[in-house]
């Protein structure tokens, strides 16, 4: 599992700040998880991407 910060450019132009967990090897699923989350965030995506569930939007 690797951990990457960086942002994702809305049509107006702001930028939103984004963490991916990317799993080892390919995901078996993806999930997005929208700010309101990210107090637990790495409670919840952490341990699903250990589980082949990445969390990223790409």
């Amino acid at each position: 599992m690797s951990v990457e910060e960086g942002e994702f450019a809305l049509p107006d132009g702001k930028q939103l700040y984004t963490k991916t967990f990317r799993t080892d090897g390919p995901a078996k699923a993806r999930l997005v998880f929208i700010h309101g989350f990210s107090d637990h965030g790495e409670t919840i995506t952490a341990p699903l991407a250990r589980s082949k569930i990445s969390n990223t939007p790409k």
